[in-house]
């Protein structure tokens, strides 16, 4: 692990300029709508602004202070995302790359895995796949490849574009994208898969990418467990000799600016009902992560 000094001079050499992009404030919850919140950090691990707060009707946690929808665009179109993960990770952005996308394959394999186990589509004969961003289209295609065969296409909404010859889109699947994009077809799988921390408004986008959702389709959505980040910040920091941290330092370590949105289960569970999706089977895809496998509310029991 890199020391605090080493992360801070990998950032500066990023020559980032706050100022040459533009921000906002979202002064209410995204999820539910409630103005009253409890600030967690000011700061995210890159040293930007970004006020994380956490809603004290739903739980829900955000960046009150984030990036506009055309500046994230711009900041996935421009690799910066890359450039931050790998400065505070140490890696080169290549090495960082390789991990990504063998982490990703393997990802692939849990969920064909997971896809041969479901019951099969009622009607279906070619399958065809979604992937709404946060792979480069390595999961989908892994797991369409393993659990569908080559026949199944697949669809990528990713704007860092990919090897897989998937077109690149000026958006962080945002809702307009998502209702662009092949829009006669519907998808037998709809997979939401790293990426709905990424949303800057989760409720509209999951419920774009239902709107894709073939009737007796299945869609994937994968949250990232901030509670469970939370702990696992305590234990690593826990045995720090130079200093003690306060709630407030490592909320500040887990939060970050391309993650507007911070889920805990309950959170989560809040989103899939609000978005007419039905849980069918939960998986445990890492100890940090929590998957679900839905189908609509309207179609369960067909």
């Amino acid at each position: 692990m890199l020391r605090a000094d080493e992360i801070a001079a990998r950032l500066q050499a990023l020559d980032w300029h706050p100022k040459d992009w533009v921000w906002e404030v979202v002064p209410q919850c995204p999820l539910c709508g409630a103005p009253p919140h409890t600030l967690l950090s000011q700061w995210d691990r890159y040293g930007h602004e970004v006020w994380l707060v956490s809603c004290l009707t739903c739980g829900f946690a955000w960046l009150m202070r984030r990036l506009t929808p055309a500046s994230y665009a711009r900041y996935y179109r421009e690799g910066w995302y890359r450039r931050f993960v790998a400065a505070v990770s140490g890696e080169s952005a290549e090495d960082a790359e390789t991990s990504m996308q063998a982490n990703q394959r393997a990802f692939g394999r849990l969920l064909a895995r997971a896809l041969q186990r479901l019951p099969a589509q009622a009607g279906t004969t070619v399958p065809a796949v979604l992937d709404v961003g946060g792979s480069s289209g390595w999961i989908a295609r892994t797991a369409a490849d393993l659990a569908y065969g080559e026949v199944c296409p697949v669809d990528l909404i990713d704007p860092a574009g990919s090897e897989l010859n998937a077109p690149r889109v000026d958006a962080y699947a945002d809702v307009d994208t998502l209702a662009a994009a092949h829009p006669d077809r519907q998808y037998t799988l709809v997979l939401v898969i790293r990426t709905v921390d990424h949303f800057s408004d989760p409720l509209a986008a999951v419920r774009a990418a239902v709107a894709r959702l073939a009737p007796d389709g299945y869609l994937w959505i994968d949250f990232l467990d901030t509670a469970k980040e939370f702990e696992a910040a305590k234990a690593r920091y826990a045995s720090s000799v130079t200093r003690k941290w306060t709630h407030t330092q490592l909320w500040h370590a887990l939060a970050k600016l391309d993650h507007p949105c911070y889920f805990f289960a309950q959170s989560a569970q809040r989103l899939l009902h609000l978005t007419g999706l039905q849980p069918v089977r939960y998986l445990t895809a890492s100890e940090r992560h929590l998957s679900v496998v839905c189908r609509r509310a309207s179609s369960e029991g067909r």
